[in-house]
């Protein structure tokens, strides 16, 4: 094998390891591996070189220097998510502990909507999203199966969200691990909706009733009382 496509193998199966494990071996670090914010990086060195290209051909350098700043936008936002050591599953954990659940996939989301490919966003934000409104339209996923199926893929879409620099791969049983916490507190949502369930009475109350010969509170038909006037009898010492 070429020097070149070992050095590549090399480096994928640093990057998986990373990913899953946090270890990085002794010498090498991210950018060495090719890791977290690299991607990013390399990005705006090219979006840099078209803009030069485009300034010095005429070119469209308006397009070039939007271009430009949205590769800018995502080193920040892949650097941000590097620095709490979000490149890692360990990592992500970490920085939930320390920076609490919402901030972290705040940095998480915001690398993988700036940084990774189209590609990677429909398969890690996409499906998920997309299985979680089909299973709350389902007819089929009626009392207890819909928390649960919705759990599951909220799950999965909560850590597409936070492992926007985790390897794909490594993302994927990341999603797969977020997915199953999401599914056990679907479950737990939907035993106590069957429970509430179960204990609420059946039909409507009686004081709902369209029936005249019940009032609310009597447990068994009565006689309606109307007055003697509905009845068409007229009042005493009428006349």
């Amino acid at each position: 094998m070429p020097a070149a496509a070992r050095g590549a193998v090399t480096r994928f199966g640093l990057r998986e390891a990373h990913g899953l494990t946090g270890y990085l071996p002794k010498g090498e670090s991210l950018r060495s591996i090719r890791a977290g914010s690299y991607d990013a990086e390399r990005a705006a060195v090219q979006a840099g070189r078209a803009l030069h290209g485009a300034q010095l051909t005429g070119g469209d350098v308006g397009k070039a220097t939007k271009n430009l700043g949205r590769a800018q936008d995502a080193v920040r936002a892949a650097r941000d998510a590097q620095d709490w050591g979000m490149t890692s599953i360990p990592g992500i954990a970490k920085a939930v502990k320390t920076h609490g659940l919402l901030p972290t996939i705040g940095r998480g989301a915001r690398a993988q909507f700036s940084g990774t490919n189209p590609v990677n966003k429909a398969l890690m934000l996409g499906l998920p999203a997309v299985g979680m409104v089909q299973a709350a339209r389902s007819p089929e996923l009626q009392g207890t199966g819909r928390g649960e199926s919705i759990g599951y893929q909220g799950g999965q879409l909560v850590g597409g969200l936070a492992g926007g620099l985790l390897p794909f791969g490594v993302g994927q049983v990341f999603q797969e691990g977020t997915g199953r916490i999401g599914r056990l507190a679907g479950r737990a949502v939907d035993a106590v909706r069957g429970k509430l369930r179960k204990e609420l009475p059946e039909g409507p109350h009686p004081s709902m009733s369209s029936d005249l010969t019940q009032s609310g509170g009597q447990a068994v038909p009565s006689e309606v009382v109307m007055t003697s006037r509905a009845m068409g009898i007229p009042p005493e010492g009428y006349g």
